[in-house]
């Protein structure tokens, strides 16, 4: 019968706390190579998705700066919301799209505001132009305009875009092997083919790579959440 102190297999599988990490040491990674020196195919247990021809490992992802934000405007004060860069706005990413000067313009209706200064996700703004400021009902779209900079001012922030990477799953193996000529046609005693007994010692190698890739793409809880153990 199981009890609390029972060892359990999946705490260590999906926890990372210092106990799970020794355990996962001394029982799971020393024990594996014995299963793979052993033949044992635990990896045909696992569930295969389909091959794919030309799997993309990694790649970059770059969101221009946009053209038009959401925000909420009430009396002199504007708030802004939704997304920025492909995530929830945020106060970084609205300070590369809007600074004190920016010139907003609401999409239906034509009312003209000036950012006169930012706090966080809301702003002071003025009216800008011949233009009467009237209150926003729920967050609307503004267009961003453009920017009043005297002569004599500088920008006095610097912008940048983020360029996030991201990664698949998909990991490759592969070796290769060279045998020079002479030890080529010379013959042993215990290893009669030379070129097939390196071949299978390759096969063990890549076996054994390939359980460990597995095991060390275990959850990982970071405090928060589950998370693929490669992104740790």
């Amino acid at each position: 019968m199981m009890t609390d102190a029972a060892f359990d297999f999946m705490k260590i599988w999906t926890q990372g706390d210092e106990e799970s990490e020794f355990r996962m040491k001394t029982v799971l990674l020393d024990g594996l190579d014995s299963v793979v020196q052993g033949q044992c195919d635990v990896l045909s247990k696992i569930k295969l998705d389909e091959q794919v021809a030309n799997p993309l490992v990694r790649w970059m992802e770059e969101y221009g700066y946009p053209s038009t934000i959401t925000a909420q405007l009430t009396g002199n004060t504007m708030v802004f919301s939704g997304y920025l860069f492909g995530q929830i706005v945020s106060a970084d990413s609205l300070g590369k799209v809007i600074r004190e000067g920016t010139i907003l313009e609401r999409q239906r209706g034509g009312c003209q505001v000036k950012i006169s200064s930012i706090d966080g996700l809301s702003a002071a703004v003025s009216a800008y132009g011949d233009t009467v400021l009237t209150d926003d009902l729920t967050p609307t779209e503004w267009d961003i305009i453009s920017e009043a900079w005297s002569d004599h001012r500088d920008s006095s922030s610097s912008r940048f875009l983020d360029r996030p990477t991201r990664e698949v799953g998909t990991q490759i193996f592969a070796e290769t092997f060279e045998i020079p000529k002479t030890r080529k046609n010379t013959k042993y005693q215990i290893v009669p083919r030379e070129a097939e007994h390196q071949i299978i010692a390759l096969i063990r190698k890549l076996r054994r790579k390939l359980a460990y890739a597995v095991l060390r793409s275990r959850p990982f809880h970071d405090g928060s959440q589950f998370v693929c153990g490669n992104k740790t």
